[in-house]
């Protein structure tokens, strides 16, 4: 070590530790030499060949590269990405519901839904709009609570209901957002549904879609029929 090492590492040490210049000859007479050797590890030899250098440099590479590694978790081996169903699963379904109030049909379901409904999760999507999704068994329970609740669709047949296959269940919980670029106030036509061809004016703009005031389409009047019946009042009733 040369001297000027010796003695910058020996200012370090006198202003972490706060001893003075005399306290360090204050020691038992023991040279610098032998202090720095205690401080200093020189098992090895300074002069080491550049080919042990290198390889204690690889050495430690590798040490380091398997400490950053992922260690596999005891519990890793019960997770998977989609586990099959089981008898304590509950089917997935869709219930129909009218338009615009999915959210409150299943805020009431969430509220009045008891332990012998099995009702364990209710949720609307809203890129699909007249759903509403329920996981549950479909017992009589629920089906009595689903007719007294606002908004589900319900015929003399029973609710309008659908099972969603077990493959489609993770697509259910994609949400897709709904760009609306239409503005309040302009008028559009309708492309699609049982209005389609109508024009509307927008009224107002939902998370869901747009509220529109169609324009009321009119029949044409049938010219033939009308000329027809104009024909036969014309004609004059014979004399008696």
């Amino acid at each position: 070590m040369s001297q000027e090492t010796r003695r910058a590492l020996r200012s370090f040490l006198d202003l972490e530790a706060g001893v003075d210049d005399d306290d360090d000859e204050v020691g038992g007479g023991r040279s610098d030499d032998e202090e720095f050797d205690d401080f200093i590890d020189n098992d090895n030899p300074a002069e080491l060949g550049e080919a042990k250098i290198l390889e204690r440099s690889v050495n430690s590479g590798v040490r380091n590269l398997a400490l950053r590694e992922p260690t596999e978790h005891p519990d890793d081996a019960f997770v998977q990405v989609r586990m099959p169903p089981t008898s304590r699963d509950f089917p997935l379904w869709r219930v129909a519901c009218r338009l615009g109030i999915e959210e409150e049909a299943v805020f009431s379901l969430l509220q009045l839904a008891a332990p012998w409904h099995e009702l364990r999760s209710a949720f609307t999507r809203g890129s699909i709009r007249g759903w509403v999704y329920l996981e549950t068994t479909m017992n009589e329970h629920i089906n009595r609570l689903l007719k007294l609740t606002p908004g589900i669709v319900s015929r003399r047949t029973g609710i309008i209901r659908e099972q969603i296959d077990f493959e489609d269940w993770t697509k259910m919980l994609t949400m897709h957002d709904i760009e609306a670029n239409v503005d309040v106030g302009r008028w559009v036509r309708v492309r699609k549904g049982t209005y389609k061809g109508d024009v509307g004016y927008v009224l107002a703009s939902e998370s869901w879609g747009v509220r529109l005031l169609l324009v009321p389409r009119l029949s044409p009047p049938n010219l033939a029929s009308s000329s027809l019946k104009r024909k036969r009042s014309t004609v004059a009733p014979e004399p008696a």
